[in-house]
């Protein structure tokens, strides 16, 4: 090094700074790749955001680096899944509405989420609710848990984005642990539906629970807090610290992306979304 000049070193010392950020970066790609989803997920929570300002014969580049937190991802995820909640009424008479008072979040606590109007809508009276499902076809198949109580021989009223349809029961799987009722679609109404994620749900993962009743759509964060070891998906494969209640009961549970990974059951139990989907594709084809 005593041989060295101040340039020599210099070019050395930059040499050593390349090789070890290509390193570095060649094995931060390779730990990725081998990587569980769930640590990928939280590495893709970061958005990297690149700000251009051009100048005359001269070029800026920014990185910032913003980190979304819980309460951001569930604001979108309320936005995008809202739409597509129904509330199950028996078919009664109308009453008047009232509107919503919104509250403070708490993790792993169902909460009221503002609704942004706040708007009156025409609504059953609270002896005759049966409980929350959400659309899964864009028909208006709706899905809730099979303990919500539903009789194939009565009508329903099914509340889906402060719109009212009378639907019937197309089945009902206790074994399965979902049931599917049929919006009558006069209107030919065109239904939001939130996309499905079948992968496996792992340990530890993030969850999100919404729900609704009468006047006010709530929200829950927990985890997965117990994984099956078996390799038959079962309703007992997964547990999630989702503390439910008469509102989410039958709601969807999403991921951090937003989409649908199961239904959520009573004491933090899940309907692995494959159980619709399978059901869906088996009468789909039967139909056909």
């Amino acid at each position: 090094m005593e041989e060295l000049n101040k340039t020599q070193v210099v070019l050395l010392t930059l040499f050593i700074t390349f090789v070890t950020s290509v390193t570095t970066g060649i094995i931060t790609v390779t730990l990725l790749d081998q990587s569980p989803p769930g640590i990928t997920q939280t590495i893709n929570r970061v958005v990297e955001r690149t700000i251009e300002r051009v100048t005359p014969g001269k070029t800026e580049i920014k990185e910032t680096k913003v980190l979304l937190t819980e309460e951001d991802i569930l604001k979108d995820i309320v936005v995008a899944v809202k739409p597509s909640l129904a509330r199950i009424f028996l078919n009664s008479e109308l009453v008047s509405a009232e509107t919503v008072t919104p509250i403070t979040a708490d993790i792993g606590s169902p909460v009221e989420i503002n609704n942004q109007a706040a708007l009156p809508f025409a609504r059953i009276a609270a002896r005759d609710e049966v409980g929350t499902g959400f659309i899964v076809s864009a028909e208006g198949l709706v899905v809730t848990s099979s303990s919500v109580p539903l009789d194939p021989s009565v009508e329903y009223l099914v509340f889906v984005n402060k719109k009212e349809y009378s639907a019937k029961v197309v089945t009902s799987d206790r074994d399965a642990g979902f049931s599917l009722l049929k919006i009558d679609n006069k209107d030919n109404t065109k239904f939001l539906l939130v996309a499905f994620d079948s992968a496996p749900i792992y340990l530890g993962q993030t969850v999100f629970a919404l729900g609704n009743n009468l006047d006010r759509t709530t929200a829950a964060i927990g985890i997965v807090n117990s994984v099956s070891d078996s390799t038959e998906l079962s309703l007992g494969s997964y547990k999630t610290t989702i503390k439910s209640d008469d509102t989410n009961i039958g709601g969807p549970l999403l991921n951090s992306g937003g989409r649908v990974i199961g239904i959520n059951l009573s004491s933090g139990g899940v309907v692995p979304i494959k159980f619709i989907k399978t059901y869906m594709a088996s009468s789909t084809s039967a139909s056909r």
